[in-house]
């Protein structure tokens, strides 16, 4: 589990309105919001993300994390 500031990063990088919001529903709202702009089905790229976002998607959400040649990328 991510610590409140590691979510509250998340949450500015993913454009989330976060004031007021308890832990839970910080990670309630990275998740709803990280399902509508990556679709879980493809490949994410990990260009635009910072680590602390990478790391919570894939061991929070089992999303699979790729490099440019496809292979998985240790988080």
């Amino acid at each position: 589990m991510a610590s409140r500031p590691e979510l509250i990063q998340m949450c500015l990088e993913l454009d989330i309105d976060w004031c007021g919001l308890s832990i839970q529903e910080l990670t309630e709202e990275i998740r709803k919001e990280a399902d509508r702009r990556f679709n879980k089905r493809y490949p994410i790229s990990t260009k635009n993300l910072s680590k602390t976002l990478r790391k919570f998607l894939v061991k929070e959400y089992d999303y699979v994390m790729k490099d440019k040649g496809g292979k998985n990328v240790a988080i």
